[in-house]
């Protein structure tokens, strides 16, 4: 079982080299050592933000890139990897850790006040990561996540939570969106026509492919992607960067790099009608966008058959 990480968004953005090493460099090491070693089974943590083909931010990039990694491995030696997709642990979540704090000493920060998010509790989790492990199978990588994960928590409900048991009158700040988290997501991350069917830390390129685990409680998806030509050279200059320098425009570039090739990967796995229901989808929402985004329809353009 791979748990090691670097799990903090924010800190991922300014710890750049040690998120790298950590998360991908990591996991490629972890893998090649178990295939070294005859190890027929490979469990790996990753996060419900993993279900974004692309992200410009360095926790979610490097996870995307482990899950890459996992792929490889099964299929190149035969091991029966398998991950899990998380979303926030309650009893270990840095929002609620963060939250105490504040609500001792400081002044509260969140983001907006109509922020929500899933979470699951540290039993799920560890459950969680049997089910994957009983799931794996010689040659083959799956990512699994926890079909319903409940309604979202409100962040803002439970910070005033949070104060109310504390006896606190620590104050509320919205600040804005920090590096690390995304803003607006991807418009085309879900299907209407799947989502609510599968886990929410499954995208819509997976959930027409997500199966039943060995637990009725759990979804299964192989994560497809056609053979990176160029992955195992942007790859090994990653290594190479984070080797000669921790400067972290250096190795943020470099991952980044990586990050879009495996894009690239992902959609020319993708079958096509779900490539056009996302182009649709994403097309009314087009004035919005941000760069990132408008590169990432045009890759979605370029992996369409026939007239666009």
């Amino acid at each position: 079982f791979h748990l090691a990480a670097q799990r903090d968004p924010g800190l991922a953005e300014t710890e750049v080299h040690r998120t790298v090493t950590t998360n991908v460099l990591g996991t490629r090491n972890v893998l090649a050592a178990s295939a070294r070693a005859g190890v027929p089974q490979v469990v790996c943590a990753s996060t419900g933000k993993a279900l974004r083909p692309y992200s410009p931010d360095v926790y979610t990039a490097s996870k995307r890139a482990a899950e890459w990694l996992a792929a490889s491995a099964a299929a190149a030696h035969g091991l029966g990897v398998a991950a899990a997709r998380f979303t926030h642990v309650v009893d270990n979540s840095l929002i609620y850790l963060r939250l105490l704090g504040w609500a001792r000493q400081g002044v509260i920060q969140l983001h907006a006040p109509d922020i929500s998010f899933y979470a699951q509790s540290a039993l799920e989790s560890a459950q969680l990561l049997l089910v994957a492990g009983l799931a794996s199978r010689p040659g083959r990588f799956r990512v699994h996540a926890i079909t319903d994960l409940g309604w979202p928590i409100c962040l803002l409900d439970l910070a005033l939570d949070v104060l109310a048991q504390a006896g606190s009158a620590t104050p509320v700040y919205f600040s804005g969106y920090g590096s690390g988290y995304e803003e607006t997501p991807f418009p085309g991350l879900y299907d209407p026509a799947t989502a609510g069917e599968v886990s929410p830390l499954v995208n819509a390129l997976e959930a027409s492919q997500a199966s039943q685990s060995a637990c009725p409680m759990v979804d299964a998806v192989p994560v497809h992607m056609t053979p990176v030509p160029d992955g195992p050279d942007l790859l090994a200059r990653l290594a190479d960067t984070c080797l000669r320098t921790r400067d972290p425009a250096e190795v943020r570039g470099r991952l980044d790099e990586l990050s879009w090739s495996l894009l690239h990967g992902t959609l020319q796995a993708a079958p096509a009608p779900e490539l056009d229901r996302m182009a649709a989808q994403v097309t009314p929402h087009r004035d919005g966008l941000t760069d990132a985004h408008h590169r990432v329809l045009r890759a979605i353009s370029a992996c369409r058959p026939g007239p666009r």
